[in-house]
């Protein structure tokens, strides 16, 4: 395998900054620095393999959407757990309905509180 010269350099900077990093959390005991520094570590190996960064950033990219729904959806839970039927099946009809609006309805068109009975 041909290194790249410039990755080479790039990831012996990367190393030395999170060996760094890894040395001076495991002093000052703070398990943030220590890991940021052993991600670090991690990413000046895996720049020697286009495939692997690419994975690696895929992974990031999941991770960072997920944050962004878990802070999206905070307190959607709660509300959802002080609903009662009605306001959930009024709730569940307007969304059917807006994803009709969307052209995306391949739901059936009879009510949702239809598909309850009373032993459920």
């Amino acid at each position: 395998m041909k290194i790249n010269k410039r990755h080479d350099e790039l990831s012996q900077k990367i190393f030395k900054m999170g060996n760094a990093l890894v040395n001076e959390g495991t002093k000052k005991k703070d398990h943030v620095i220590t890991n940021i520094g052993n991600f670090m570590v991690l990413v000046s190996g895996l720049i020697y393999d286009e495939n692997d960064v690419n994975l690696f950033g895929e992974l990031c990219a999941m991770f960072s959407a997920k944050k962004v729904l878990d802070s999206q959806n905070e307190g959607f839970i709660d509300k959802f757990e002080n609903m009662n039927e009605d306001e959930i099946i009024n709730m569940y009809e307007k969304l059917r309905d807006d994803i009709g609006d969307m052209g995306l309805n391949d739901t059936e068109d009879d009510d949702f509180d239809e598909d309850f009975n009373d032993d459920d």
